[in-house]
Order: C-alpha cells, then sequence, then structure tokens
C-alpha cells in the first residue's frame, strides 16, 4: 500500500514550502515533491515534480519557481539559502 505524507514549512516571513512524500512501505525510498507558496497567496503556488529524492526534487521545484514564479515573487527568492536552511535540518 502507497502511504502519502507532506510536511509544510515556514521557510520564512514570505515563503511555505510543502515536501510531500510517498512510498509502499518505511523500508524503500519512495518519492518526494516540493511545493512552494506564497504567504500573500498560499492557494497559488509552483508544484515540483515527484523525484526519486528529497534534494533533487527541491532542484526540480527551484528550476520551476525561477522559470515561472516571476508572478508570486517565487523567482526573487534567495534559493542557496532555502537550501542551505533545508540542509541544516536535513530536510534535503
Amino acid at each position: 500500500m502507497r502511504k502519502f505524507l507532506t510536511s509544510t514549512v515556514a521557510v520564512s516571513a514570505a515563503l511555505l514550502l510543502a515536501l510531500s512524500a510517498c512510498g509502499d512501505n518505511e523500508r524503500e525510498g519512495g518519492e518526494s515533491r516540493f511545493e512552494a507558496h506564497t504567504r500573500e497567496a498560499p492557494q497559488l503556488g509552483v508544484t515540483g515534480a515527484w523525484c526519486p529524492s528529497r534534494a533533487e526534487a527541491f532542484r526540480t521545484m527551484r528550476a520551476l519557481c525561477i522559470e515561472r514564479g516571476e508572478a508570486l515573487g517565487l523567482a526573487r527568492i534567495d534559493w542557496d539559502k532555502v537550501a542551505q536552511a533545508l540542509s541544516a535540518v536535513r530536510a534535503i
């Protein structure tokens, strides 16, 4: 049975990230996906692709935010600092 788990984290006063994971069981790696939302418009956001690792899922979501997220303000975020913060807490 596939299990799904989603955690939402406030990265800054302006940015919310959601990390979703799915897998057949806890021993298998499963797949992960990140979503980025602004606090001003949490119903709008950029959703990355399902990837085999959290790090790859973050890179995919970051690239999409830079490419498509200008209207939401997501392209202006310092994604290197976000990656450092996520690495510090072992999220990627």
